[in-house]
C-alpha cells in the first residue's frame, strides 16, 4: 500500500451556485360530486444554470474526475393527477389515482462553449455524455462498428468489423412516467397498493458485456460448437478456409480461391456485412469470413453498442400496505386517541 494516495476527483474553488428559474408554471385543481372525482394539471418552464456535476478528465492530470458548472438545461413538461372514488359509504370505500407527467430537457449551452461533455466512460465501450441541443444525458458508443450508406457494417480481410467515429446510441431518459395508487377500506380494516410506471428510455448493461466478455453468459456460448467442429475435427484456418477463401498456395492453376464451404458455420459473423474499400479484390462484397468465438465477445462485440442495449421501461409494484384503524378510549379528561397501525412491503 502507498503512503499516500491522491483524490481520484479534483475539486475547484471556480465553481458557482446553482440557479433555477421558472419562466411559466400553471394549473389548475377541480373537484366534483363533493370531491369523489378530482383533477390535477401543472405545466412548467424553467431553466437551470450552472448546474454541479461530476465528468471524466484526462488521467495525466493525476485525476480521472473533475467537478464542473455543466452550463444551461432548459426543463418543461406536464403533470396531471386524476382521483375518483367509484364507491362509497358508511363502512365501504374504494379510491382510485392515475398521475401521469412527462418532462422534456434540452441543454441550451454548456461551460467553456463546448459542444458536449462526457460524464463517464463504461468499459471503454459507450459513454454517458451531455451534448448541446440534446437531452440532458445521453449515450453514445464510443468506436462504433463502421457502416455504409446503407448501413452494412464494413469489415476488414479478416472479417472484422472496422471502427467507425463515436456515435449516437440512445437517450436515459422516459418519454413519460407515471403511477397508478388503488385504496379499498372496509369499516377499520384498509388495504391499498401502488404501481409505478416508467415508458421509455434505454439502460446499456455493463453486467451483460462483462459476463459475455468474460463467457459467462448465455449470449456469449454463440458459435462455440460451429467454432469447435471447425477448428478441431476439420482442422480449418485462416488460410483453408476460415476467410471463406482458400491462400493461393492451396489453389491450382486457374480456380477459384473461394471456399466451397463456405457458408458453413465456423464461429461469428456480422449478418449482411461487406468488405471495406481497403479490402484489395472484394471492396463492396458480401463477407464470407467468420470470426473467432473468442475474438468477437472480447474485442469485437463491445464495439456493437446496441447488442447490450435494453430498454428501460417498467411497470412495478411500488407499495403495498395492510392498515388497521382502531379507537381506544382514554378517561382522562375522556378524549378519544385514534391510532393506525400498518404493515406493508415494498
Amino acid at each position: 500500500m502507498a503512503w499516500f494516495e491522491s483524490e481520484n476527483k479534483r475539486k475547484t474553488n471556480a465553481l458557482k451556485p446553482e440557479s433555477t428559474t421558472s419562466f411559466f408554471e400553471t394549473g389548475f385543481d377541480l373537484r366534483f360530486l363533493k370531491d369523489r372525482v378530482s383533477l390535477n394539471f401543472t405545466y412548467y418552464n424553467k431553466n437551470t444554470k450552472d448546474q454541479i456535476l461530476t465528468s471524466t478528465i484526462n488521467g495525466v492530470s493525476g485525476y480521472g474526475e473533475a467537478l464542473f458548472n455543466a452550463g444551461e438545461v432548459k426543463n418543461w413538461g406536464y403533470e396531471l393527477t386524476l382521483g375518483v372514488t367509484p364507491f362509497q359509504n358508511k363502512d365501504w370505500e374504494w379510491k382510485v389515482d392515475v398521475n401521469w407527467a412527462k418532462n422534456n430537457s434540452e441543454v441550451i449551452s454548456l461551460a467553456s462553449g463546448m459542444d458536449y461533455m462526457t460524464l463517464t466512460s463504461v468499459q471503454n465501450s459507450v459513454e454517458l455524455r451531455i451534448v448541446k441541443g440534446k437531452p440532458l444525458v445521453s449515450l453514445y458508443c464510443r468506436e462504433p462498428w463502421k457502416r455504409n450508406e446503407l448501413g452494412q457494417v464494413l469489415v476488414g480481410a479478416n472479417g472484422r468489423p472496422l471502427s467507425g467515429e463515436a456515435k449516437f446510441l440512445a437517450d436515459v431518459e422516459p418519454k413519460w412516467t407515471g403511477s397508478i395508487r388503488t385504496s379499498l377500506r372496509w369499516k377499520d380494516l384498509s388495504f391499498s397498493a401502488m404501481f409505478d410506471i416508467r415508458m421509455g428510455g434505454n439502460v446499456w448493461s455493463e453486467t451483460a458485456f462483462v459476463g459475455s466478455r468474460n463467457a459467462e453468459t448465455i449470449m456469449s456460448l454463440g458459435g462455440r460448437e460451429a467454432h469447435f467442429f471447425s477448428k478441431t475435427i476439420l482442422n480449418e484456418n485462416d488460410q483453408t478456409g476460415y476467410l471463406g477463401i482458400l491462400d493461393s498456395k492451396y489453389v491450382p492453376n486457374g480456380m477459384s480461391n473461394i471456399y466451397m464451404d463456405a457458408s458453413r458455420p465456423k464461429g461469428m459473423n456480422i449478418p449482411g456485412a461487406v468488405y471495406d474499400s481497403s479490402v484489395p479484390g472484394l471492396a463492396g462484397q458480401p463477407c464470407q469470413a467468420w470470426i473467432e468465438p473468442i475474438n468477437y465477445w472480447t474485442n469485437g462485440s463491445g464495439r456493437n453498442g446496441e447488442l447490450y442495449l435494453y430498454d428501460a421501461s417498467y411497470v412495478k409494484t411500488e407499495r403495498n400496505l395492510i392498515g388497521i384503524q382502531y379507537s381506544e378510549k382514554f378517561i382522562e379528561k375522556d378524549r378519544i386517541h385514534t391510532v393506525h397501525e400498518n404493515f406493508g412491503c415494498r
